[in-house]
């Protein structure tokens, strides 16, 4: 009897033994396969040169054939920051344009754009001071927008951001209205909302905001 129940629970710890290993294998697997779909090589390299001027976003492909990135947005979670009259050249050629989102914070007076990669499918804004910018691209669904506690009551401008032939392709999302003093964080979103408005051909010089410059609402 004695011998019969050591043989079970020799077993019994075992079986335990050889689960866990199991477990362990099949998690170091889990993660391994999420190592190598992240270090997946874009089919095609993307760069874009952002350019940040008092906190007014503008972006141009960069060509060649292997431009250099000091910055990359590709998975949520991304982020890239540019300070006041700089500029970067953005790697994302891992951004994937039909589940994802950049959004673009102007931050302390445009001192500095912070610029983060979201899913569509959880992207939100959180207004948290008078005259605070956001833009968010490759979107023409506007997010849930947050207000922190606590602030004066101001507007919430929202402005589509189109291609120039009535395509919204993203927003701009401000807390103040001009006359309320925001008229320098505004001017440029004004600027780009005119293009929604200009439904005509346009010159060939002048053509659709199309690639890499859509995902930032703005166009080349």
């Amino acid at each position: 009897m004695r011998t019969t129940l050591g043989h079970h629970v020799s077993f019994c710890l075992i079986m335990t033994a050889l689960l866990a290993c199991s477990v362990l294998f099949t998690s170091g697997c889990t993660q391994i396969k999420g190592m190598l779909r992240d270090a997946k090589k874009p089919e095609k390299t993307e760069v874009v040169k952002v350019t940040n001027i008092e906190g007014d976003i503008s972006t141009e492909v960069v060509a060649g054939g292997a431009p250099q990135a000091s910055m990359r947005l590709w998975r949520e979670g991304d982020v890239a920051k540019i300070r006041n009259n700089t500029e970067a050249n953005v790697d994302v050629s891992g951004f994937d344009p039909t589940s994802e989102v950049i959004v673009t914070e102007v931050v302390d007076g445009g001192n500095e754009l912070v610029l983060r990669v979201a899913k569509k499918s959880n992207v939100k804004v959180r207004l948290s001071s008078k005259c605070q910018v956001y833009t968010i691209g490759n979107t023409d669904v506007l997010p849930p927008i947050e207000i922190a506690k606590g602030l004066d009551p101001q507007q919430v401008i929202i402005t589509p951001l189109c291609d120039g032939v009535n395509s919204v392709i993203g927003y701009e999302i401000r807390y103040g209205a001009v006359d309320a003093g925001c008229r320098n964080a505004a001017k440029k979103g004004l600027e780009r909302y005119r293009l929604c408005d200009e439904r005509r051909s346009k010159p060939p010089h002048s053509p659709p905001i199309h690639g890499p410059c859509k995902y930032f609402g703005v166009g080349c």
